[in-house]
């Protein structure tokens, strides 16, 4: 049957089969089809922690008090005790949740111990430099590249608050 199909398609595009006449009946439609209404997308659970909360990026923990960024903090995200004069420091490894920051977006709400900050800006650092970050109350750190600190190519995101 398909061959004969084809053959039969074959010899009308060579115009060696004459076109048939025209039907006076209507041709066929095709059902109509409506589309199935969209799902409703409910926003997934989130619970802020007390002591750390950026939800834009899903991003929420406990802070550890950490008295000296010479030492690692594993995986935990700490505030950084010895940068006090600055403001609030938050850092956390690229590895852990912190990475989430690299998402940030000027006017983003953060929640640390009940106080509300606003995001406004972000830079980089290298690991083992001095730097004067720009006026904030707030700084939220994480790794951007995997070198060790020693290495001197070790680069910080720092996102700032106020």
């Amino acid at each position: 049957m398909r061959r004969a199909l084809l053959a039969l398609l074959f010899a009308a595009a060579c115009g060696t089969v004459a076109a048939p006449a025209p039907s006076s009946s209507p041709a066929p439609t095709a059902p109509a089809i409506t589309p199935s209404p969209m799902p409703t997308l409910t926003p997934r659970p989130f619970v802020c922690e007390p002591d750390f909360c950026y939800p834009r990026v899903y991003l929420t923990s406990a802070l550890t008090l950490w008295p000296d960024a010479s030492a690692d903090s594993g995986q935990s995200i700490v505030q950084l005790v010895q940068f006090s004069s600055l403001g609030i420091v938050i850092a956390g490894h690229a590895f852990t949740k912190m990475a989430a920051v690299i998402q940030w977006t000027a006017g983003d709400e953060v929640l640390v111990r009940g106080e509300r900050f606003v995001v406004f800006g972000a830079t980089e650092t290298v690991c083992g430099q001095p730097f004067a970050p720009p006026p904030a109350r707030l700084y939220m750190l994480t790794s951007i590249t995997n070198d060790p600190c020693s290495s001197g190519h070790h680069i910080n995101l720092v996102v700032m608050a106020r």
